[in-house]
């Protein structure tokens, strides 16, 4: 994710597309955060998933 936001600066500079490359940059930037900040949900969200396609099984 670095690379392409490294990337989309670079061409940001280079374009002159400073309004749309900033919002861009500025999605993946809370995206980074978003993920960051949840590393440790997937696995709780994945066994909650698992929990709750059996939960209505008679077997």
């Amino acid at each position: 994710m670095v690379l392409m936001i490294q990337s989309i600066e670079y061409g940001r500079r280079e374009a002159g597309q400073i309004p749309i490359a900033d919002k861009i940059l500025k999605w993946l930037h809370d995206l980074e955060k978003t993920v960051e900040n949840n590393q440790g949900r997937w696995g709780w969200e994945l066994s909650q998933n698992a929990k709750d396609s059996i939960a209505e099984d008679d077997d």
